[in-house]
C-alpha cells in the first residue's frame, strides 16, 4: 500500500498519516521533518530531494505526508495506491493549529524533526489563512483528482474524515490482503 496525503496546513495530514502508518504497519515520511532543521532553519533543496528519493526508492509500501510539490510530487501521486487530499476550510485549520499548539507547546510533535518546538507566529497564521492556500494549490489538487479519479479522496470536513477513518479502520475499505 502506498498513500500520498496532501492538503492544507492544519487539516490533519500528519495525524492521519500516523494512524494509517500504525494501522498498515508501513513507514511514514513526513515532509515537515525534512523541511526544517533544528531551530527552524531550512534544509537545502538538494538534501530534501535526496531524502525524498531515498525513501521512495527504499520502501515498497509507504505513506508520504505533505505537499511539497517540488519534491517528486508527480512520482508520489503516480505510485500511490490512494491519494487523500484534506481541504478543510481556513478557519477550521486555524482552530486545529491552535489546538495542536496547546498540546505540543514547548515540545516537538512526532511529525517534526527534533529541536523544532511547536510554535505559532503571525507568519504562520498568515500561511494558514491565506498564503498556504493559493489558486495554484487548489488547481494542483483538482488536476490530481482529474488525472487519478479512481484513487483520489477529497476530505472537506471532520465528518468526512471520521467516515473515511471508520471505513478504513473498521470496515477494511482499503484492505491490503
Amino acid at each position: 500500500m502506498k498513500i500520498a496525503l496532501l492538503g492544507f496546513s492544519g487539516s490533519g495530514k500528519s495525524t492521519l498519516s500516523a494512524k494509517l502508518g500504525s494501522f498498515y504497519k508501513i513507514p511514514v515520511f513526513y515532509f515537515d521533518q525534512i523541511q526544517f532543521n533544528s531551530g527552524w532553519t531550512v534544509t537545502s533543496k538538494e538534501e530534501k530531494l535526496q531524502k525524498t528519493k531515498e525513501f521512495m526508492d527504499n520502501y515498497d509500501q509507504w505513506i508520504m505526508d505533505g505537499n511539497y510539490a517540488n519534491y517528486y510530487l508527480e512520482r508520489r501521486v503516480e505510485e500511490a495506491d490512494k491519494i487523500i487530499i484534506l481541504i478543510f476550510n481556513r478557519f477550521n485549520c486555524l482552530y486545529r493549529i491552535f489546538k495542536r499548539y496547546k498540546q505540543y507547546k514547548n515540545k516537538t510533535r512526532p511529525s517534526m524533526a527534533p529541536g523544532r518546538n511547536e510554535k505559532i507566529d503571525w507568519e504562520f497564521i498568515q500561511w494558514i489563512l491565506w498564503k498556504g492556500r493559493t489558486r495554484e494549490d487548489k488547481k494542483r489538487y483538482n488536476e490530481i483528482k482529474s488525472k487519478y479519479p479512481q484513487k483520489v479522496v477529497f476530505i472537506k470536513n471532520q465528518k468526512q474524515l471520521n467516515k473515511l477513518e471508520a471505513d478504513i479502520f473498521y470496515n477494511k475499505l482499503w484492505s491490503t490482503s
